[in-house]
């Protein structure tokens, strides 16, 4: 009779209505009552599987959650995470779909958080690439995609001191979809807004860019941080914005950028943004990266991203942030061996993406591109090699392989473990397991059932 062990995968969590069982290698979901909790339970200590239980106990058995104990569990997470990077990094496979193309460097605002200014360019020169070599870059991305929809950010600085740029990026696009040479395409800008001009909405909206405008709160605290290099706060001029896009028929996304001292308000922040803006669509900038984790504590994001996440599910409103694609994943059943959340990271239609500095130099990093080893002076010599390099790297770290995360995370980003020596980033753990958990949960933000 073979005796059984709880696995060290799974995962048994309670909620309102019962209990779900996770196997976070499989990414197999299970939901079960209190009576199923109790099988799991009874084999706390290892036992014989038999008795009153069977049925439940052969469901456990099949989804990997109850294994042989002579079974060796070490390591089993982390040898399938390996074995994915290992694949990814000898078939060379992949494209770049997404581009984020930082148009200038230069900004008509000067946010006191600004990664761009603080981190990225305080020691560049402020004078962008001539459009040409923009061009060049967007004629790639068509080459990388054949038939294929890729995707182009306009970033910056404020993208809006370039609007010559995005009108010409604009154009090539178009004149590439109506040769046959790309099926579609999709652009984007991210803003502060301040530039908007009526004339300017209208063009937009006929050319369908998706724009996401950084509002950070109610007018108090976006004024506090979001200001003029006078000082004077941007809201007022950002609302002008947003009823310039609506007037011309479109309806922007609004980006809330969060520190240390906004994190646990980000759900009031939230609420203002939907219902005195009223918001159709709400994201929350991903936190950067620091030597010691990130720029806020990984547990008050979650918690403030879960409470914040329910209410924009009560509302319909749209709402994306750091730990939404989870639901994607586990009802995928994909793990995520790359440790970067843009993208599509394996198999013959992985993609990346890739970053354009203002300098015209390319970085397969979308964050870290000034850097020499995740950049490039031209997009004819960027070797496929590096970039896979970059993004499978099989270093791992030991206590990921219990995480219930583990899959769905994969660990810190090359990025980070350049920035604290190769170790774990403990918001990111903080973050991570605990968002698992809450997704799984709540079916009504689409968790598997």
């Amino acid at each position: 009779m073979t005796i059984y062990k709880q696995s060290k995968y799974g995962h048994v969590l309670p909620h309102e209505t019962g209990v779900t069982f996770f196997n976070s290698i499989t990414l197999e979901v299970l939901e079960g009552g209190e009576e199923d909790a109790e099988v799991w339970r009874s084999f706390e200590q290892p036992r014989a599987a038999g008795g009153t239980a069977d049925a439940t106990e052969q469901v456990l058995v099949d989804a990997g959650l109850l294994v042989p104990v002579d079974r060796v569990e070490e390591r089993r997470l982390l040898d399938k995470l390996t074995d994915i990077r290992v694949t990814q990094r000898k078939t060379r496979s992949g494209s770049f779909k997404f581009l984020r193309m930082s148009l200038t460097e230069r900004c008509n605002l000067k946010c006191d958080y600004c990664f761009v200014e603080e981190v990225i360019y305080k020691d560049l020169p402020k004078e962008a690439a001539p459009t040409e070599r923009f061009l060049e870059h967007v004629e790639w991305l068509i080459q990388q995609n054949p038939n294929g929809w890729p995707t182009v950010q306009y970033f910056g600085g404020e993208p809006m001191l370039r609007w010559d740029l995005i009108q010409d990026t604009t154009r090539a696009l178009e004149e590439a979809v109506a040769a046959g040479r790309i099926a579609g395409f999709t652009h984007e800008m991210t803003t502060n807004g301040t530039l908007m001009t009526s004339e300017r909405a209208r063009w937009l909206v006929e050319h369908e860019v998706s724009l996401t405008i950084s509002l950070d709160g109610w007018k108090e605290i976006n004024d506090r941080h979001r200001v003029f290099h006078n000082g004077r706060g941007s809201y007022d001029l950002v609302i002008k914005a947003v009823k310039e896009i609506r007037a011309a028929g479109g309806e922007p996304q609004f980006l809330i950028t969060l520190l240390p001292e906004t994190v646990e308000i980000l759900p009031k922040i939230v609420r203002f943004v939907v219902e005195e803006i009223d918001a159709k669509s709400v994201a929350v900038n991903a936190p950067q990266p620091t030597v010691d984790g990130w720029e806020v504590d990984g547990l008050a994001l979650s918690r403030s991203v879960q409470e914040s996440w329910l209410f924009c599910n009560s509302r319909g409103v749209e709402f994306q942030s750091l730990g939404a694609f989870l639901v994607e994943l586990i009802n995928q059943r994909r793990p995520q061996p790359d440790r970067c959340f843009e993208g599509n990271p394996t198999g013959a239609d992985a993609h990346w993406g890739g970053y354009v500095a203002a300098d015209g130099s390319l970085s397969f990093c979308i964050v870290w591109h000034q850097d020499e080893r995740v950049t490039t002076p031209s997009v004819h010599q960027i070797p496929k090699e590096r970039v896979a390099d970059w993004h499978y790297d099989t270093a791992s770290v030991d206590d990921c392989d219990g995480c219930i995360a583990g899959m769905v995370c994969g660990g810190p980003c090359t990025l980070e473990r350049l920035l604290n020596g190769g170790g774990l980033n403990p918001d990111r753990c903080k973050f991570f397991k605990t968002m698992v958990p809450f997704v799984l949960t709540r079916p009504s933000i689409g968790a598997p059932q």
